[in-house]
């Protein structure tokens, strides 16, 4: 935000979204916002710590492996960030691009496995807004890849390859954005001589954003930075059938947390909201009542369908063939396993089953309701 924003006078509170987090911005703006009197909220964030993955790549000419001339550009990537493609990227000095026309644009390709690299031509001003962005496939064997980039208005513009999908090893060579006389990409095949080979492309790797575990604890920092609250994007409930609810995107958190990673970052979460208002984190809540929903006979046993219950760490399952007398049938169960298979259930017998949630503390929480199961025929 600017500081016109922050001189309205009806404005009392300001946000901004980190996807990555960063710290220095989330200071930079608290303080800012505290200088003008205003309230600042951290809003949406990443906390998955997938954003603020830095990835590791390297560039060198290669004398060996050429499709024209003598040299290519091969990149090196060691460790990916397949969200953002562009954080390891390659670009071409910039050319000028005239109203109402078009321009062949190709390259030769090949990669050390299965792999992708991103094309894309984009305005060489802020915000570098991209007019054509295409994935190509490659394989180990050199291959010719083009497109048509339209211009609709006159502009300077540069072509970048963008790396980080995935791990592995790519080579490009004899680049070419054609205005019908001459080739737009200086230097296409990377055969300049001694230290200035690449120029002027420019290879850069997009060091952005700080972990999970270095955000939280600035938020904290309210008598420093004058932050008064922040929202972790997103999360979501229990679906009524079983499992959970999602919409798809990457910084689905469901709680307790789905793997072992979701599952500390989700106490951390927790300690955090606490932190915030000043309360040591109490022992976990005790679970109330999941939902059995179905008990449907399948070959190998009884399938077992509930409802999740908010806060329970783990469920027991019980079984019993009179609703008086319980056996343990399994425990540790997530919701992340419904619906579960009772294999030992004799397909004869009508049977009756309880679910016991459990806290994370391994506190018993409210069964659930009892449901039968029917004999198959």
């Amino acid at each position: 935000f600017s500081t016109n924003q922050l001189s309205l006078p009806d404005v009392d509170l300001y946000t901004s979204h980190f996807y990555p987090p960063i710290v220095a911005k989330l200071r930079a703006n608290a303080v800012l916002a505290g200088r003008y009197h205003k309230v600042y909220y951290v809003g949406e964030y990443d906390w998955s710590d997938q954003d603020a993955a830095w990835p590791q790549a390297t560039i060198a000419r290669d004398g060996s492996v050429h499709e024209a001339g003598n040299y290519s550009a091969r990149v090196k990537v060691t460790r990916n960030n397949n969200h953002n493609y562009w954080y390891v990227q390659l670009s071409s000095g910039p050319f000028t691009l005239y109203a109402n026309s078009t321009y062949p644009v190709g390259f030769w390709a090949k990669s050390s496995s299965n792999n992708l690299v991103q094309v894309a031509v984009s305005q060489a001003v802020f915000p570098y807004t991209a007019l054509v962005r295409n994935t190509y496939r490659l394989n180990a064997a050199w291959r010719h890849y083009s497109f048509t980039l339209p211009a609709r208005r006159s502009m300077t513009a540069f072509l970048s390859f963008n790396y980080a999908a995935k791990a592995g090893t790519i080579w490009v060579d004899n680049v070419s954005v054609s205005n019908g006389l001459n080739n737009l990409v200086s230097n296409p095949s990377f055969e300049n001589t001694g230290g200035n080979w690449l120029s002027p492309w420019k290879f850069k790797i997009t060091h952005v954003g700080d972990a999970f575990t270095n955000f939280i604890p600035a938020i904290e920092d309210t008598n420093g930075y004058f932050v008064s609250g922040d929202l972790y994007w997103d999360l979501w409930g229990h679906d009524d059938n079983h499992g959970y609810d999602s919409n798809g995107i990457l910084y689905t958190l469901h709680y307790p947390g789905d793997t072992a990673d979701m599952q500390w970052r989700a106490q951390m979460l927790r300690t955090h909201a606490f932190a915030m208002t000043g309360i040591p984190a109490p022992a976990h809540m005790i679970p109330s009542a999941p939902q059995l929903n179905a008990i449907t006979p399948v070959a190998g046993g009884n399938s077992v369908i509930w409802r999740g219950s908010a806060a329970a760490g783990s469920y027991t399952l019980m079984r019993s063939t009179d609703a008086v007398h319980w056996t343990t049938v399994a425990t540790q169960l997530t919701d992340l396993q419904a619906p579960w298979t009772d294999t030992n259930a004799d397909p004869r017998q009508v049977y009756y089953y309880q679910m016991i949630p459990l806290s994370l503390d391994g506190a018993a929480g409210t069964p659930s309701n009892v449901k039968a199961s029917g004999p198959s025929l």
